[in-house]
């Protein structure tokens, strides 16, 4: 009998998860993208009642928010380990104190043996001995005023610290309270969404149990988010919603969230301005994903891959990961008139708005979207491109015209990052990039992680995995294994003979290879 579970079985208190079937069933908390990775806060203070302890989140949020279930949560991360920096910075600043006031005790105690020396030799000291003495007295004395000096330092850094020490006391309330209210939002957001979406008595029972355990530990605590107000300036700081949800604006963010640099915002200023039509599929994602917006292209990249296609003259282009179809939108405003670029897109949702916004685009003639599982469709594009005419297949229905059998011009790849090594191998073996096409892939640095792995010894790696597990934060376990991956394919590329490649740190990692056999 077939099994009726599908995607992943979760047991115990979600902690344990076998993989029984490749569905994706759950959506990330914070961009309500499709993703099944069980996983917990990494701040160890996060206000989340322990029966929604455990939440779904996907690789590219935990990397962004490092770990944390919110945005609070990681701004009360930072603000804890500024604290533990000034605590360390203090004790330390205690143990010189203490050794200066040693070493005055120390020169005292000499001070007072060369006194009773001199009380007891006065009379028969000679006028050579009273000048050498007088010669030591004013040592002592230099030396005696210099670490006088050397402890005021030290007990003005000492009331320096402390007071930072109470500033980041402070802020930690602050931070806390914002997560709590975050969290708080958060919960209540679900159960809105709960009720609102069909449930079997069995859920509900769960539901009823869970929320009779809130009520019981006082979960929402509206008072004690009214009485710390002054957590709002803190948290501003660090760019944390009141929502808790991240609200990307891509004219001063970049691709992970964060506030774009001065050379990012300048290179974005100077570089030709991108066509209304594109700036409306911008706004458009950013109102109906919000969470998403991230992963569009953003403009100085769609006109980089517009100026590919152009300076390379391609007639066909592929295109893996689609997403709501800026890039693809961006290459097609860049091509001649019989030019069309072919993208794919594997979730149903996306793909439905990607459809809408190239049919308002001016380039709707030349683009040509699919739909379905990148892997499978670059089979189905082998087999068409064997065939002297246009012909139905599965995952290729309506074919504009005969596909190119040397392959395509050009080929831009941003789809399963687990699964580059596997594009990359398809695209050169079944010769579906041509000698002399391009292959341009995003999200080879991948969030910074890349570098940052592997600047760390294996034996650093396995620590750092294994510290991740003992907290629960699964999702960052998940995305070293998108790194892993995202290495091996950068490894695969550099060694294989029939590809010359360059790799820009523009955005989050991008390189351009040629296929030169």
């Amino acid at each position: 009998l077939p099994s009726l579970f599908k995607g992943v079985n979760h047991v115990f208190d979600q902690r344990l998860g076998q993989r029984v079937g490749d569905e994706v069933l759950s959506t990330c908390i914070t961009c309500s993208q499709r993703a099944d990775v069980q996983t917990d806060c990494f701040n160890t203070h996060c206000p989340r009642p322990f029966v929604s302890r455990r939440y779904v989140q996907c690789e590219e949020c935990a990397v962004e928010q490092e770990g944390c279930c919110n945005f609070a949560c990681q701004h009360e991360v930072h603000t804890r380990s500024r604290q533990k920096q000034h605590q360390q910075t203090l004790k330390q600043l205690q143990m010189q104190l203490r050794a200066a006031r040693h070493r005055q005790k120390q020169r005292q105690r000499t001070r007072d043996d060369v006194a009773s020396k001199i009380s007891l030799q006065q009379d028969i000291a000679s006028e050579s001995l009273d000048s050498d003495m007088g010669r030591a007295s004013s040592a002592d004395k230099a030396v005696a005023l210099q670490e006088n000096e050397e402890l005021l330092v030290l007990l003005q850094l000492e009331a320096d610290t402390q007071k930072q020490m109470n500033e980041a006391q402070m802020e930690v309330e602050a931070a806390h309270a914002q997560a709590e209210e975050s969290v708080a939002e958060m919960l209540r957001a679900a159960a809105l969404a709960e009720q609102d979406s069909p449930a079997t008595p069995f859920d509900a029972s769960i539901a009823m149990k869970a929320n009779s355990r809130n009520a019981k530990k006082g979960v929402v605590q509206e008072g004690r988010v009214a009485k710390k107000e002054v957590a709002n300036e803190g948290v501003a700081k660090e760019g944390v919603a009141k929502e808790g949800v991240a609200r990307y604006r891509m004219d001063q963010r970049n691709h992970l969230g964060a506030d774009m640099d001065a050379s990012a915002l300048y290179a974005e200023r100077f570089t030709s301005a991108e066509h209304p039509s594109l700036k409306e599929v911008r706004e458009r994602t950013a109102q109906q994903l919000p969470g998403r917006t991230h992963m569009l292209s953003g403009a100085v990249q769609g006109q980089l891959l517009g100026m590919l296609a152009s300076l390379s003259g391609a007639r066909d282009v592929l295109e893996l990961g689609c997403f709501t179809a800026y890039s693809a939108l961006s290459v097609a405003s860049a091509m001649d008139a019989d030019g069309i670029v072919y993208t794919v897109e594997r979730d149903d949702d996306v793909a439905a708005m990607a459809r809408s916004n190239i049919a308002m685009s001016p380039w709707a003639h030349k683009v040509h979207l699919v739909q379905g599982d990148a892997i499978d469709v670059l089979e189905a594009l082998h087999s068409a491109c064997q065939e002297e005419a246009p012909t139905q297949h599965a995952l290729l229905p309506n074919l504009p015209r005969v596909l190119p059998r040397n392959g395509f011009d050009m080929v831009f790849l941003d789809a399963n990052k687990k699964q580059y090594s596997n594009y990359f191998k398809m695209l050169f073996d079944l010769q579906l990039l041509r000698v002399g096409g391009i292959l341009v892939v995003d999200n080879v640095l991948w969030k910074g992680k890349v570098p940052e792995l592997y600047g760390l010894t294996v034996d650093e790696r396995h620590e750092r995995n294994q510290q991740l597990q003992r907290k629960g934060v699964m999702a960052l376990v998940e995305a070293d294994k998108y790194a892993e991956a995202m290495h091996a394919f950068n490894s695969a590329v550099r060694q294989d003979p029939r590809a010359q490649v360059v790799m820009l740190p523009q955005r989050d990692g991008l390189s351009i290879i040629r296929r030169i056999s």
